[in-house]
Parts: structure tokens; C-alpha cells; sequence
């Protein structure tokens, strides 16, 4: 009787006390715009209601802030939205533990415009050493023959 009891306590534990305790403790995965990964437990997706900046909401409002973004919750967490700048949730993130140091960059990742300068620049410096290696090469092509008397 003593085994069928111990087994019937594992069988609950495995399927019902722990995916919750899982959910608690554990939390989910969260992809950010940046397409980095944090993970969240409910414990800290409830504190986060309580931080300047921060908006949880079942669906995306029809109007929200030009600078704000959003960022998807997984059904573990009950699915819904994070909407705030990415400054506020960064310093959320980092007020109630998800993350430590983590920046508004590390929320968005690189801003467009940010990312279409650094790659004219880039085109840019390409474009003037490949015009100094063909230059160098018109140069060394330029034999000077030595004059036979």
C-alpha cells in the first residue's frame, strides 16, 4: 500500500505541482525586439506592473506612445503585452531582477538609422580603399624604360 501511495504522490508532483512550480520559479522565455532571450517568472512579470513606464495588457492598444515598444509575452506567462520605451523597460527589467545592466539598446537592439549610418560609413571607407588599391595598381603598371642609345 506503501508503494501505490508513494507513486500516486510522484504522479501528482510530476504532473500538476511542478509545471506550476516551473511557471513560478522557473519562468519562460521572452524574445525582445533586439532578438535577444530573457526569461521571466510570474513572480517578476507582476512586479513589473508596478514600475514607472511599464504597461501589461492582454492585447496591443490601438494607440500607443511614437517611442514606445512592445515586446510578445509567451502563453507560460499568460501571453499579452509589455509596452513602454525601451529605456523604461530596461530599467524595469533591471529593477526587479531580469536582467542586471541591461540598456535600452539591449532592448531594441540597433536602431534603424543607426544602422543604415554605420553601414554608409562602412560602404564608404570600402569604396575609398578600393579606389587606393586600383590607384597603387595603375601606378606600378607605369614601367619606365630605360633609354637605349
Amino acid at each position: 500500500m506503501r508503494i501505490k501511495s508513494f507513486f500516486v504522490i510522484v504522479a501528482i508532483w510530476a504532473f500538476v505541482v511542478s509545471p506550476l512550480l516551473r511557471g513560478i520559479a522557473f519562468g519562460a522565455l521572452v524574445r525582445l525586439p533586439s532578438g535577444k532571450f530573457v526569461d521571466i517568472t510570474q513572480t517578476e512579470l507582476e512586479a513589473l506592473k508596478a514600475q514607472p513606464g511599464i504597461q501589461i495588457t492582454p492585447t496591443i492598444p490601438e494607440i500607443i506612445e511614437p517611442d514606445a515598444i512592445v515586446v510578445a509575452l509567451p502563453a507560460e506567462l499568460g501571453g499579452g503585452y509589455i509596452i513602454g520605451t525601451p529605456e523604461a523597460i530596461a530599467a524595469a527589467f533591471n529593477a526587479v531582477g531580469i536582467t542586471v545592466g541591461a540598456t535600452a539598446l539591449f532592448i531594441e537592439g540597433v536602431a534603424p538609422a543607426l544602422l543604415t549610418g554605420a553601414t554608409l560609413v562602412g560602404w564608404g571607407i570600402i569604396v575609398a580603399l578600393v579606389e587606393a588599391i586600383a590607384e597603387e595598381e595603375e601606378e606600378a603598371a607605369v614601367h619606365h624604360a630605360v633609354a637605349h642609345h
